[in-house]
């Protein structure tokens, strides 16, 4: 509750934990928020569409993941629609690949595709993973803020070969998972706030200050006083 003479409100700030998520996870760093995916899709799914298919690579196991049909699709690429709602913004992923069966597709030459909520679409930057069959972990050369849409392209993965009907370069592509996570915020709030009540604005402080917040919270807070 802020009180400030004779006008009083009462603000309420929940946080709903990210439901059905296990922390697969043992690259990302320690406090950092895991960005929840609504959603997956991509160019072709191998055969069987519910081993394979597009939401087995956020499952929150790597014992399950997405595969491309190598023998139809020659430029695969898979994409998530990410829920950020309430402002997060994409610091990094983890790459798990999809070593079961010894599928192969491990991503080699990788472009990645953002796509923000005025469905304009920019490709960050091209990455090499160098075909591992081990966990990594990229950080984007600057946050990505306003991310709705992120796609991969996997120019190569391993396995790949030539052999379709004309010489076509057969492109294998997997995932046995992924995830997006926004680096930890630690922000002084007393740059807008008198102090650390959180119960009155600095005097002179502007919407522009309060916007430019990068805390969720703090902003909501600030937003509404």
């Amino acid at each position: 509750t802020i009180t400030s003479g004779e006008f009083t409100k009462t603000i309420t700030i929940s946080q709903e934990a990210l439901k059905d998520y296990k922390d697969f996870s043992s690259l990302a760093a320690p406090g950092d928020r895991r960005i929840r995916i609504q959603s997956a899709e991509a160019t072709s799914t191998y055969m069987d569409l519910n081993s394979y298919s597009p939401d087995k690579s956020y499952d929150n196991t790597a014992g399950t993941g997405w595969r491309n049909d190598e023998n139809t699709d020659y430029s695969p690429a898979i994409g998530y629609w990410l829920d950020t709602s309430n402002g997060e913004q994409l610091d990094y992923f983890e790459y798990t690949p999809f070593t079961i069966y010894g599928t192969g597709g491990y991503w080699g030459e990788v472009e990645v595709y953002v796509t923000d909520s005025n469905n304009k679409t920019r490709k960050v930057e091209t990455i090499d993973f160098g075909m591992s069959d081990q966990p990594s972990v990229h950080y984007f050369k600057e946050p990505l803020t306003d991310v709705k849409y992120i796609q991969f392209n996997i120019i190569t993965g391993s396995k790949s070969q030539y052999a379709g009907p004309s010489g076509e370069y057969l492109t294998y592509a997997s995932v046995g998972e992924i995830a997006f996570f926004q680096k930890a915020i630690h922000e002084d709030p007393l740059t807008v706030f008198a102090d650390w009540s959180l119960s009155e604005l600095k005097e002179g402080v502007t919407m522009e200050q309060i916007r430019a917040l990068r805390s969720p919270f703090y902003r909501s807070i600030a937003e509404q006083i």
